[in-house]
């Protein structure tokens, strides 16, 4: 095992390593350090790891990584000392070399940082234990470790020589006596400048630790390091190496300075000073010595370089002198100096003639001043310096110069503390009133007296204020010349700091307040001098704001705009040494008392500023080019400097981050400082989140209320919305959404959209000016007709250049524009006007769609995962929005930008498509990128999604998963393209693709709500909207056939051309079920993902209501699946406590599912409603009422029972709901298309009614009915009475729009009272009744009025034995007074269907019964199916009351069934004499000889009225009668087989109607009693005979449930050999039978793909494979019924005939799946047909089709059991020993193993003895013994656990037959081990080792061979490395773990 982890650990260690994962990293050097202790390791493997480590150090940029290879390093030299001290220290070699070369730059400091840290772990973990070879590495250490260094201090990164510092003093503190070694080791050491500096470090630490010895012992050697490589050198020293060398140069003494420093540094000034200069000034600020002594000689080195030819020489020399003077603190030695350098400057040394010659010895002179001397003799050496400047500035002409040497003296006069010399003051004075003093030279006398004036000298200064004044003064009257103002701003500067001393001198300034406070003018402040003043004006105009803003803030009135604005071009200011003087003077003034609301002002003033300033990004703070941009460092500086302010309390620091904010994020700020305002924050110690948190509001406002469309605003948005997304996100959609909402957008028009392109004042419609544009025009229709010479397009071009010419003209001016008349110039303005409005409400809108697309822009960039979150939301208002021609540019550019949310690396090639493709789709009212365009939509639609698919869906494949995981917020920007493609695209494969991706995503779950993986961000809404419009659109019907007896609408006698033929059965095709089916399941699984279970979400209301909506559908199966939905999501459910009218409305909508038309769904219902614990409650009847009145005739239904059952519950309300039912009734017969007038006048006894235009004919039957006492009636009908709305006509009477009546409200409640009629009392009855006769039974449509009547009808039945005397007059009055007008024929009809109802419910020899029958029987002609079958019904009760009376009826009705020449008469003669029969009894049918009359009318072969209307007798007695007609259906039988042949199409139209009703009625011995004759006439030679016994087995379709399970097993079969009759009409009706089987299958995936299967059955030979594959792919939801099976089976069955070895593997993955499917007693007489097909597909020379064969046994055998496969395990065991072909014995071991695995362990157990056994025998035959070692191939992989204690038992066996003489024998042996070993290597090894062990010294060469071969395959499946092969590289370590290093050589 060690070895394994060891090799686990190590393998492709160099590409793991490199992972940017952090947690990946710890893993995998974890693991590495964990076997460090393995013995396995080599020095070869410690090497590798050296070098593999290497990796990390330019990768491993953070601490805690480094940190995990540190600890690696440490257990390796704890571990592995000596190999690892001497390969790491190699190897810190090449890294140290390498860095050594390249450019110092920050990243090879880092890197040299870590290398070095490295080392040290070497010299402190291994140092005291290594051998004596390894610590001779130390020296090659010490060497690796002294350029480490260097490169680390090479960048000048002070943090990072500080930890190099750091690590090194650690280690020698560490390691005892290492400071001795590493002495040794320097002075041995080869010199050079890393020796010297590492040699620094180490005089540094013993410096600090007190060990001068050794200090003293090593300094020397140091030293002289040190002079060669910095100051004796050819080439010019590092800067670095003098500056680390301090420590070094601050022990040198005065001798070792003497003796050895200065004669270097001397000769070297001499020999190289271009070289050596700035050396040598470093050198002496690193020394601590007073350097007065020798000032003379080295200054007069460095003096004679002053004035050299070469600038830098001049530059260094000006520095040294200063560091010189620093390290001097003689004033003597001083004062000798700059005797010297004015010697010089006056030309001791020969006459400097070049200014900058002489301007560089007065800075020498000047830096001088930065001295060391102090006391008394400071006042003496300015004194003395003074003399020698008056000189100078007394001689000097040159302008430049005289500046010069006044600011250089400016430096001395600073140094006069206590008094001025009066010898300066007097040449104060005169100074400015010289010749040579210019408005400059003058300006810098200013400077001077500044910087005489301080502290205690000012005072002196006083007598200098009328000149300043004076000067001040000036400068107004000449405020554009620059120089003078800058000259009086020196004097206002110095003015303002006498006067801060001197309170007295304030009353001398006269009007300089009012000239220096006057924010109007702004002298000092205006923007033009601000731009043309020099560096040192800009400084003081800082001082003069600063002193204003100190010292004089009240004089200021809060006018201080002016002075900020100022102050922020200081700190811009191109020049950087001018703003670094301003830097400290702003610092300064923002930490003085109020200094914070300064800040603020000025980070106001600056983000004023930066909304008009040209800024680069380009990272440099150079002075700006001549372009005027300034560089963005300077603005990063200057709002450092304006939030440094000191002392602050939380509340300013608060304020100032806040002000900061929008100047901080100016674009080209961020392109160089993307961190700056985090860093502000850190540095104000606030916390960026919190910040966010708490100013909410404030931030809130600034950047969604006040938002302008600016990048720097946005760059501020993407900021916050990256450091706290929760707090500025939801307010942000939600204003976006406002927006991008308002319906406004969409309701911009294409012209108003060009209006407001055009400028404000141009005119858009030129038409409203009459004329105007066609007094000029070129009228084509002048061109002459076309011929030779005038072509027709010749003329069309010349018109068109003719109109440009125009128009060039136009534009040009040239062409004099028409005058306008007055009304044209009228008619202009207002279209101006008009068009003006327009462009300002839409630049108003366009405004504010500019704000949110950028908004959008902004947070997409920011925190493009977090706003992916929302895309669900906002997604879909960009989209709608893309209709509108204002917003659809911008729009879809933001929609193809917003894919990078959720589209990143590989996948975004694919956003980009998905993108486009989705914006092709939706159309948008603009143009497009073209060359998305040039691909076809079509082909790019499909192109798309079948890529999605690929990348999303995972593949059928074994442990296939997708390339690409889409998240759920990508799901969303993708699902507008699917729901596309799915609503309006026809091709169903892309169809089923694009379902698959949402099913495929519906199932994703999340581990929290931030995981976008989460359910909660999917549009689960619009999914559930999208899927079940697909459900309704892709639903299959699967009609019954029903005859009509009636046409809607049309009271007349029926013909049969009005009949609906048999056979239109309509069924969708199979790929339309299987998207509905699909769409099923991916609503069921979207509903789990709402479910509230781990990892899902909590369906909202609105996704609840989107389901309980869809309960409202009218298809049954959108019911059921929105019903299953719900029940997903149970947990989601609302209850009263958290939302009451949300869960009224849940109550209401499960309450009514609970009533569903569907059986199955009311089930469903019935569940939900216990598991949700929902409870009934009464307020539900208001809601149900309007459930009642629903559009949709299933809700109707639904509502209907429901409501009743909430009466049955709550029986207070039914009175109450009684008026409401009858109330809404007669709202709703109002028709809203047309008005209906009435006036009537009474005169006595006369009435006239005017009924007008309109008139409803229910209104006009009452008035009718109830007015019939009046006398004399005269009623005037208008010629459109008799129409329900009047249809609208055109000009000359045509229809244009056809008559509306909403009558589906009257029918519902119609329904309602249907249901609601047992729970009324006899008052309701009655009252009732009152309504139906003649109001709700005389309803103008036919539907209307059969719910009525059924309605009565109901309330008859259960309340006529109370009512009888109060309903009977009711209907005897209507009758006698009803009008005899056609209008009333149906209310009278349904009042006598009532009053037969009612008979029965009177005595028997009541009189009144036989003239009831008698109108009962008249009705019978009435041509509806309603009436009719009313009748029928009405009849057998009242037959006993007219017993008498019975047989004449009879005959009277067979007379009018055969003979009457109408079809409504003799269909209702049938119904009629069903009805007596049943009264009377089924003898009435021999007694009145009544089944003779009908065989005889049936065998009538001349008239066919006698033979259809026997079939209508037969199909009423066997509906009235039932089974107890069956006895006579034998008889019947063979007349019905003549009759389906029948001449007559009406004739076998009846007969199929009677052979359904027939079947449909059959009882189990019925089905027994006809199948026989009916497969009997199948071997008749007569086609019509098999035709009529065909049609008939195909009407046993309707046989019931349990009957049709029998019969068709018998029945399919011997119909799919009907399919191959010779006669066409024979094979049709076949079909067409097994079309009438496949329509009452219950299943609705089988219901899907009915079609598919019936073309497999009629063209086996082609179609057969297709219906499998189709089976295969359909997802089975349902139980699979028998007529599912009759149709599944001979196909299946045919398909193991087939000779497609994929056709037989798919029939045998069916069958497998088939027993978990269907029931057990429904498949069991396919049995017998499906074995043989499956064992001879187990026995299949296909390893394939063996393995599905013998899974699909196994599955069978245990669904179904032994009991069910007696034969089956015999002949297993038979061909198991077959001798015939390993092929077979191959199958049967598979099948074998597969079926005890079906039966369970115990079976196992019970044969695995004798097998074992058996197998070891040697005295049976080969073959024998090949069949029994194969069960040990496929015995292991069915039961892989259970199989684990017989190992050790057949290893024996198996190492035997791999001796056998008989090669198969040992092929399959050595099968069967292999198998074994790769099953059982990790679980079972203590068993197989042993015995491979022992195989290895066997006898038997065979066996040894065998066992070594499994051995190996033993070790492969332990280690994971095989032994077939070598590496390339075996004994090189340059690949080492890499995948090179595994391949063969």
């Amino acid at each position: 095992m060690a070895d394994v982890e060891l090799t686990k650990a190590l393998r492709d260690l160099p590409i793991r390593i490199q992972t940017a994962s952090r947690r990946e990293r710890y893993e995998v050097l974890h693991n590495v350090e964990a076997v460090l202790s393995n013995p396995g390791i080599s020095e070869s493997i410690v090497r590798g790891l050296c070098k593999v480590l290497q990796l990390t150090l330019p990768r491993y940029r953070d601490s805690t990584s480094q940190s995990y290879v540190k600890r690696v390093i440490i257990s390796l030299v704890k571990q592995h000392g000596d190999w690892t001290i001497k390969h790491l220290t190699a190897n810190l070699t090449d890294i140290a070399v390498s860095h050594c070369h390249l450019i110092p730059t920050k990243n090879t400091s880092q890197s040299g940082l870590y290398a070095l840290s490295w080392s040290c772990l070497l010299i402190e973990h291994g140092l005291n234990n290594c051998s004596d070879n390894a610590k001779a590495e130390f020296q090659r250490l010490v060497d690796a470790q002294a350029v480490l260094l260097s490169v680390v201090a090479a960048a000048g990164v002070g943090r990072n020589t500080a930890k190099a510092y750091k690590i090194l003093s650690t280690m020698w503190k560490s390691v005892k006596g290492s400071e001795e070694l590493y002495s040794n080791a320097l002075t041995s050491a080869e010199p050079s400048a890393h020796i010297v500096v590492f040699g620094s470090y180490l005089i540094r630490y013993l410096s600090e630790t007190k060990r001068t010895e050794l200090i003293a012992k090593y300094k020397p050697s140091l030293l002289d390091i040190f002079i060669k490589v910095a100051i004796s050198c050819k080439n010019k020293p590092a800067l670095y190496i003098v500056k680390e060398s301090e420590p070094l140069l601050k022990h040198v003494t005065h001798e070792e300075f003497k003796q050895f420093l200065l004669p270097a540094m001397q000769k070297a000034m001499l020999r190289n000073p271009e070289i050596i200069l700035e050396c040598v000034g470093n050198v002496m600020l690193g020394l601590s010595l007073d350097l007065s002594q020798y000032a003379q000689g080295i200054g007069k080195s460095l003096v004679a370089n002053l004035h050299s030819k070469e600038d830098l020489a001049r530059d260094e020399s000006v520095a040294a002198c200063r560091s010189l003077a620093l390290q001097c603190s003689d004033s003597g030695a001083l004062e000798g100096l700059l005797h010297h350098l004015f010697d010089v400057f006056h030309g001791s040394e020969g006459k400097l003639t070049v200014a900058t010659h002489k301007i560089s010895v007065l800075d020498g002179a000047g830096n001088l001043s930065y001295n060391a001397v102090t006391g008394s003799s400071v006042q003496k050496l300015a004194s003395s310096a003074a003399d020698h400047f008056i000189k100078v500035l007394d001689t000097e002409v040159h302008e430049k110069t005289l500046i010069h040497a006044l600011e250089v003296f400016s430096l001395w006069c600073t140094k006069f503390s206590n008094e001025v010399p009066n010898k300066v003051l007097d040449w104060l004075k005169k100074g400015p009133g010289l010749k040579t003093s210019t408005a400059g030279v003058r300006t810098a006398y200013i400077g001077c007296m500044s910087a005489c004036f301080n502290g205690n000298t000012l005072g002196q200064g006083v007598d200098f204020i009328p000149y300043l004044l004076k000067t001040v003064e000036k400068a107004v009257g000449q405020a554009t010349q620059v120089p003078i103002v800058t000259e009086a701003l020196s004097a206002a500067c110095l003015l303002l700091k006498i006067v801060s001393s001197d309170v007295g001198a304030d009353k001398n300034l006269g009007n300089f307040w009012t000239i220096i406070l006057d924010m109007d003018k702004q002298l000092f402040v205006s923007e033009k001098f601000l731009t043309l003043a020099s560096d040192n004006a800009l400084y003081h105009v800082l001082l003069l704001c600063e002193r204003l803003l100190l010292d004089h803030i009240d004089k200021l009135n809060g006018r201080t705009q002016p002075l900020h604005k100022a102050i922020v071009y200081c700190l811009t200011a191109p020049s950087s040494s001018l703003r670094l003087r301003c830097q400290p003077v702003v610092r300064k003034l923002v930490s003085t008392l109020g200094g914070t609301q300064l800040a603020r002002s000025l980070l106001k003033e600056l983000t004023r500023f930066l909304e008009t300033a040209r800024v680069h990004s380009i990272d440099s703070d150079k002075e700006s080019d001549s372009g005027g941009e300034m560089s963005a460092k300077v603005l990063v500086s200057c709002i450092t400097v304006l939030c440094s302010g000191a002392n602050l309390v939380a509340e300013d620091r608060q304020m100032l981050a806040l002000d900061s904010l929008i100047c901080s994020h100016h674009p080209a700020i961020v392109a160089i400082a993307p961190d700056l305002w985090l860093k502000l924050l850190k540095y104000l110690k606030l916390e960026p989140e919190v910040f966010i948190k708490q100013f909410e509001e404030n931030i809130k406002k600034m950047l969604i209320d006040e938002y302008t469309p600016t990048q720097c605003l946005e760059n501020c948005l993407e900021t916050v919305v990256d450091l706290n997304p929760e707090v500025i996100l939801p307010p942000l959609v939600i204003h976006v959404g406002e927006i991008l909402g308002d319906p406004a957008i969409l309701h911009v028009t294409k012209t108003e959209y060009f209006t407001f392109l055009m400028p404000e004042g141009e005119l858009y419609d030129k038409s409203v000016v009459s004329g105007k544009d066609h007094e000029n025009e070129l009228d084509a229709r002048n061109m002459k007709r076309e011929s030779k010479v005038y072509s027709y397009k010749e003329q069309l071009e010349e018109i068109q250049l003719r109109r440009e010419l125009e128009d060039k003209k136009r534009k040009q001016g040239k062409l004099k524009e028409p005058e306008l008349t007055v009304k044209q110039k009228e008619a202009m303005r207002l279209q101006l006007e008009k068009e003006s409005a327009i462009r300002s409400k839409l630049t108003q809108l366009n405004q504010k769609l500019t704000c949110v697309v950028s908004m959008t822009r902004a947070v997409a960039r920011g925190n493009g995962a977090e706003l992916s979150m929302y895309f669900r939301d906002l997604l879909p208002f960009i989209l709608r929005d893309l209709q509108s021609p204002l917003a659809a540019s911008s729009l879809i550019q933001l929609y193809v930008e917003l894919r990078h949310c959720v589209f990143t690396g590989e996948q975004s090639s694919l956003g980009e498509l998905v993108a486009h493709v989705s914006l092709r789709l939706r159309a948008p009212q603009c143009d497009l990128d073209p060359r998305w365009e040039e691909e076809d939509v079509n082909v790019a639609v499909a192109r798309t999604i079948k890529t999605l698919h690929r990348a999303t869906v995972r593949s059928r494949r074994p442990h296939h998963e997708p390339t690409v995981h889409l998240t759920a917020p990508a799901f969303c920007y993708v699902f507008p393209l699917l729901r596309s493609a799915l609503l309006t695209r026809s091709d169903d494969d892309l169809v089923t693709l694009s379902l698959q991706i949402i099913a495929e995503h519906a199932q994703m779950r999340g581990e929290s709500l931030k995981d976008l993986h989460h359910p909660m961000l999917l549009p689960r809404r619009q999914m559930f909207e999208l899927l079940i419009d697909l459900i309704s659109k892709y639903i299959s019907f699967n009609p019954r056939v029903k005859l009509a007896c009636h046409i809607p609408g049309i009271l007349q006698d029926f013909t049969h051309d009005f009949l609906p033929r048999q056979g239109s059965v309509s069924l969708l095709g199979s790929v339309s079920g299987r998207v509905q089916q699909q769409a099923e399941a991916t609503l069921l699984d979207l509903a789990m993902s709402g479910s509230g279970e781990e990892g899902c979400a909590f369906a909202n209301s609105d996704e609840i209501q989107c389901l309980l909506s869809a309960l409202q559908n009218p298809s049954a199966v959108v019911r059921d699946a929105a019903l299953r939905g719900l029940a997903a999501m149970v947990r989601a459910l609302p209850t009263s406590k958290q939302n009451y009218e949300e869960a009224v409305r849940l109550t209401r909508r499960i309450w009514v599912a609970r009533f569903d038309v569907v059986e199955e769904n009311r089930a469903l219902a019935d569940q939900l409603w216990e598991v949700a614990g929902l409870e009934l409650s009464a307020v539900l009847w208001e809601d149900l009422m309007s459930d009642v009145i629903h559009p949709v005739d299933e809700i109707q239904k639904a509502g209907a029972e429901a409501l009743a059952a909430l009466l049955k519950e709550k029986t207070k309300l039914i009175d109450l709901v009684l008026n409401q039912l009858l109330e809404m009734y007669n709202s709703k017969l109002v028709i809203l298309e047309c008005s209906i007038a009435w006036a009537f006048t009474l005169h006595g006894d006369k009435a006239a009614y005017f009924i007008v235009h309109g008139l409803a004919p229910f209104f006009r039957n009452n008035l009718l009915y109830r007015l019939k006492s009046c006398n004399n009636i005269v009623i005037c009908f208008d010629k459109v009475l008799n129409k329900v709305v009047p249809p609208k006509l055109d000009s000359f009477g045509r229809v244009i729009e056809q008559p509306i009546d909403m009558w589906e409200p009257r029918s519902g409640v119609a329904l309602a009272l249907t249901q609601i009629a047992p729970l009324l009392n006899s008052q309701s009855v009655v009252r009732l009744i009152t309504f139906f006769v003649p109001t709700g039974l005389g309803d103008r449509n036919q539907q209307v009025r059969k719910n009525m009547l059924a309605a009565a009808l109901a309330a008859v039945d259960i309340h006529g034995k109370e009512t009888v005397n109060n309903l009977l007059p009711v209907f005897e009055d209507f009758l006698d007074k009803a009008p005899d007008s056609g209008s009333f024929d149906a209310v009278r009809q349904s009042v006598v269907i009532l009053m037969g109802s009612l008979a029965r419910h009177l005595e028997k020899d009541d009189r009144k019964v036989k003239p009831i029958v008698g109108k009962l029987i008249d009705a019978l002609s009435t041509p509806s199916q309603q009436v009719q079958e009313a009748v029928a019904n009405c009849l057998p009760p009242l037959v006993p009351a007219i017993k008498d009376d019975a047989p004449q009826l009879v005959q009277k009705l067979l007379n009018q069934l055969l003979e009457s020449e109408k079809y409504g008469e003799r269909k209702g003669a049938a119904y009629g004499l069903a009805g007596l029969v049943k009264g009377m009894g089924i003898l009435a049918l021999k007694q009145l000889d009544i089944m003779n009359t009908l065989t005889n009318a049936i065998q009538n072969k001349k008239n066919f009225r006698h033979r259809e209307g026997a079939l209508f007798a037969f199909e009423m007695l066997c509906t009235m009668l039932g089974r107890l007609f069956e006895p006579y259906i034998v008889h019947v039988l063979p007349h019905l087989l003549l009759c389906f042949g029948d001449g007559n199409q009406y004739v076998r139209d009846a007969t199929d109607d009677t052979a359904r009703v027939v079947m449909s009625k059959l009882s189990a011995h019925g089905v027994k009693l006809v199948l026989p004759s009916l497969l009997a006439a199948l071997e008749e030679d007569s086609w019509r005979t098999k035709t009529g016994s065909v049609e008939l087995l195909g009407a046993m379709a309707y046989c019931a449930p349990k009957q049709l399970s029998s019969c068709l097993p018998s029945i399919v079969p011997k119909l799919i050999e009907v399919l191959s009759d010779s006669h066409v009409k024979v094979q049709k009706a076949g079909a067409q039978a097994l079309k009438l089987i496949g329509s009452v299958i219950r299943n609705p995936e089988i219901q899907a793909i009915v079609p598919v299967l019936l073309e497999a059955l009629q063209d086996p030979s082609n179609r057969t494979a297709t219906c499998l594959q189709t089976l295969l792919d359909t997802q089975f939801v349902h139980f699979i019924d028998a007529p599912s099976l009759a149709l599944i089976m001979p196909v299946v069955q045919r398909a193991f005939m087939d000779r497609s070895t994929e056709t037989r593997k798919m029939a045998a993955q069916i069958i497998g799946n088939m027993y978990s499917l269907t029931d057990q007693k429904d498949l069991t007489p396919y049995l017998p047909t499906i074995i043989p097909g499956l064992k001879s597909s187990l026995l299949d020379p296909v390893p394939e089709v063996r393995s599905v064969s013998a899974r699909a046994l196994g599955a069978m055998v245990r669904g179904m059991g032994e009991s069910s496969f007696e034969n089956l395990l015999p002949w297993l065991m038979q061909t198991l020993t077959s001798e015939t072909s390993s092929v077979d014995r191959s199958g049967a071991a598979q099948g074998l193993s597969e079926v005890v695995s079906g039966l369970g362990v115990e079976k196992l157990h019970k044969l695995m003895p004798e097998i074992i056994s058996t197998a070891e025998r040697t005295d049976i035959a080969p073959h024998v013994k090949d069949g029994y070692i194969m069960m040990f191939i496929y015995m292991p992989v069915t039961f892989t656990v259970e199989f684990t204690p017989y190992i050790g038992q057949i290893i024996n066996p198996i190492l035997k037959a791999l001796a056998d003489e008989n090669e198969y024998v040992r092929d399959t042996a050595l099968k069967a081990g292999q198998r074994i070993v790769n099953l059982y290597a990790d679980k079972a090894i203590t068993l197989l080792l042993p015995e491979l062990e022992g195989g290895l010294f066997d006898d038997n060469w065979r066996i040894r061979y065998s066992s070594v071969q499994l051995l190996g395959d033993l070790l492969y499946r332990i280690s994971g490395v095989s032994g077939k092969m070598s590496t390339e590289t075996a004994d090189e370590d340059d690949n080492f773990g890499t995948e090179q290093s595994h391949q063969v050589r």
